[in-house]
């Protein structure tokens, strides 16, 4: 028979376990709220960088636009600055008559119309 110390030493063997799993479980649930921290943090940032990005498409959709429109605005100018010289070049040598000069003058308006909208379109 035994005089209970085998009984008192398995007790306090099974308190020192249960205070280890205890500090374990205690030490798990620490991490898992960490985890689920990270992981609302990481959607968070995942929000943020969508939103970013689709910031940056849209600057860049308008810069091309933007582009597009100084071109088409520098090739117009090109048009008139072409038609003016020649209409004064034929002006000047006395080679132009109205009617040539009415439809010079109708297509110098027709290139300062379509600049006017694209002007306005910005």
């Amino acid at each position: 028979m035994s005089d209970g110390t085998d009984v008192l030493r398995a007790i306090d063997q099974l308190r020192r376990d249960l205070s280890g799993y205890h500090g374990q479980l205690v030490a798990h649930n620490e991490l898992q709220r960490h985890c689920d921290n990270q992981r609302e943090r990481i959607v968070e940032l995942e929000g943020l960088y969508a939103k970013a990005k689709a910031e940056r498409d849209e600057t860049a959709m308008s810069f091309c636009k933007e582009h597009d429109r100084a071109e088409l605005l520098m090739r117009e100018n090109a048009k008139l600055r072409e038609l003016v010289a020649d209409m004064w070049f034929w002006s000047y040598c006395g080679h132009i008559d109205s009617e040539s000069q009415e439809k010079q003058m109708a297509h110098i308006d027709s290139v300062l119309k379509r600049m006017r909208e694209l002007r306005v379109d910005a």
